[in-house]
């Protein structure tokens, strides 16, 4: 039988929702246990009912002098990051991080503040060693300043050619995405490559969203996401562009 947790001494982590079991945790190793409020019984096992979801979300508790994250759906704490940021993110790279920390501390900063951290990203998820080139576009009137990410290709006669394999619109905060879309569109739509597909991003202060232009109809590709605090979800779809070229 495992030995009484309650006689070690404990942080304590709170109630579960609903007030009937109250969490601990050992001070001198972490372990988990709780107490029916009722009865005073322990237990080590997470009570029936607040077993954690894969789609739950954690908050950091800043009341506690420890690290604690509890569950927003049950109330439920641990003590180790349940969602640990990923590793080799674009957010790992020095300029990209700098040029974040630039428009973050200044919103209003012009349209070309922005593009230095989005190039940055771009040249990282779309290198030059697999083919593609990220190109500033500044004559267009509908993007305004941009940028097209371009993919070398071989036509079947083998003539290397450049596909226009995303078109990048990247606005500052005083713009916002559902007011982009058409600008977009209507840069999409006129797409010179030869199948007439190609994917689409719009930045508007500090969130992003993909679109993707395919057999004449303009969609969206996942919801919106905010450049710094979901970069794990956009580095996978960035990876997910360059994996799933429309061409093919």
């Amino acid at each position: 039988m495992a030995a009484d947790p309650t006689a070690s001494p404990s942080f304590d982590l709170g109630p579960l929702h609903g007030n009937q079991w109250h969490q601990y945790a050992t001070s001198h190793i972490g372990q988990l246990y709780y107490v029916n409020r009722a009865t005073g019984a322990w237990s080590l096992a997470i009570p029936q009912g607040y077993e954690d979801n894969p789609n739950d979300t954690w908050a950091l508790d800043p009341s506690k002098s420890w690290p604690q994250w509890t569950n927003t759906r049950t109330g439920r704490s641990v003590l180790i990051d349940p969602n640990p940021p990923l590793t080799n993110t674009y957010l790992d790279d020095l300029g990209v991080k700098a040029g974040l920390v630039t428009i973050q501390r200044a919103p209003e900063s012009h349209e070309h503040l922005y593009r230095i951290p989005m190039t940055g990203i771009l040249q990282l998820a779309f290198p030059r060693s697999e083919g593609f080139s990220v190109i500033a576009e500044t004559k267009s009137e509908t993007t305004r300043p941009g940028m097209i990410v371009f993919k070398v290709w071989a036509r079947p006669s083998e003539t290397l050619f450049n596909y226009d394999y995303m078109v990048v619109g990247c606005k500052n905060n005083n713009h916002t995405i559902p007011n982009t879309e058409l600008q977009l569109y209507e840069v999409v739509a006129d797409t010179i490559n030869d199948v007439k597909s190609v994917y689409g991003l719009i930045q508007c202060g500090l969130d992003f969203q993909f679109y993707k232009y395919e057999n004449s109809q303009f969609q969206k590709l996942g919801g919106v996401m905010h450049i710094v605090n979901d970069a794990g979800d956009v580095q996978r779809m960035l990876e997910y562009v360059k994996a799933h070229p429309l061409w093919l």
